[in-house]
């Protein structure tokens, strides 16, 4: 997992998720940084498919995931769960961490002085309002 991580960061050049799980550990100490990582995987990566703003690298992720004949980001996005769900980390979910919904909104201006990770990288730039919108779809 933590190689996918690392080549889906690289080679899509989606490194704000990073930053954003940096911030979840500056709240919560304990919290593994795969982990929180693995908490948001989904809805960040989800965020950059629905806007096709990374498709040709997604594509290319899934194919070199095991996906025949991928044609969108999606593709990956659904390889990246089966993959999180092979090792067993499906049911990580942020409220077992001590996460809360209403602490969410204090995480994007945190964003800015954590930058766990470059922002500037993002296949498109994020606004304050999109780190919410992924950290809300991400929460369970």
């Amino acid at each position: 997992m933590a190689l996918a991580n690392t080549f889906a960061g690289y080679y899509m050049l989606c490194t704000s998720a990073h930053t954003m799980e940096h911030v979840m550990g500056s709240y919560h100490s304990d919290l593994v940084h795969g982990a929180g990582l693995i908490m948001i995987a989904h809805a960040y990566y989800d965020f950059f498919a629905e806007k096709k703003a990374a498709e040709e690298p997604m594509i290319k992720m899934a194919k070199a995931m095991g996906v025949e004949n991928p044609t969108s980001g999606k593709d990956f996005i659904k390889a990246l769960d089966d993959l999180i769900a092979a090792i067993d980390c499906a049911d990580l979910k942020m409220s077992d961490a001590g996460i809360t919904e209403e602490e969410l909104t204090l995480y994007p201006k945190r964003a800015h002085e954590v930058l766990g990770g470059d922002i500037t990288a993002d296949p498109l730039p994020l606004s304050d309002e999109d780190y919410l919108e992924i950290y809300r779809r991400a929460y369970r």
